[in-house]
């Protein structure tokens, strides 16, 4: 008897032990404020980590890279990959990378693919300008998500350096809840003949992530 009035004078305390346990049981942890679908969406979203304009049929682009997302309140995300672009004829460009995606003490594989449009392809004059559409998936047995990723970006070479800016909109989807994120970013290639360092600064929703690549590229 003691037990059950107890129980019915705190129906808070019942409701919110029951949500835990339903979280536990589905292999997640209790979500904090910052630690949310959407920020975990945002930071193994597609990070382009190039410039904008077409490699042509015979251009290449093998790499690896890493970036950190900075999570306000929250576990932040660090990912690591092994990334390939690859020129195709009439300005199209199609890429992916394979790697794994790190946060609090755990690391899951991360995997995700790009199909890019070059609508002016640039010249010594002219800036290029392309649209990029992506597609990212993690694998976690507890968390079913993927993102879609459609953007809009700008690049101009001057001698050895590429700056490049873009503006898009993400998709998160997953079995706990879904979520439209705004995307902005920016960042500089240098090349150095065969050899190119890429740094990129990426703001999706409320998540910043800072990128960092190396690579062969022709």
């Amino acid at each position: 008897m003691t037990s059950y009035l107890a129980t019915r004078s705190h129906p808070r305390h019942l409701a919110a032990v029951l949500a835990t346990l339903t979280l536990a049981l589905a292999g997640m942890s209790t979500p904090t404020h910052a630690d949310t679908i959407a920020d975990l969406g945002a930071a193994v979203s597609y990070k382009p980590q190039q410039p904008v304009e077409a490699q042509g049929i015979s251009g290449f682009d093998v790499g690896v890279g890493t970036s950190f997302s900075d999570i306000k309140d929250g576990e932040d995300v660090s990912v690591t990959r092994v990334n390939l672009h690859k020129g195709l004829p009439f300005g199209f460009d199609i890429g992916g990378f394979f790697g794994n995606a790190h946060r609090d003490g755990e690391s899951h594989s991360l995997r995700g693919y790009e199909l890019r449009y070059a609508l002016l392809e640039g010249s010594t004059v002219m800036p290029a300008i392309g649209l990029r559409g992506a597609y990212t998936k993690l694998d976690n047995d507890a968390l079913d998500l993927s993102t879609k990723s459609l953007d809009l970006g700008i690049s101009k070479g001057f001698a050895f350096l590429t700056p490049y800016a873009g503006i898009g909109r993400v998709w998160v989807d997953s079995t706990v809840d879904d979520a439209t994120l705004n995307k902005t970013y920016a960042g500089l290639n240098i090349g150095l003949g065969l050899f190119a360092v890429d740094i990129e600064v990426d703001k999706t929703g409320e998540v910043t992530t800072y990128g960092l690549k190396a690579a062969l590229r022709w």
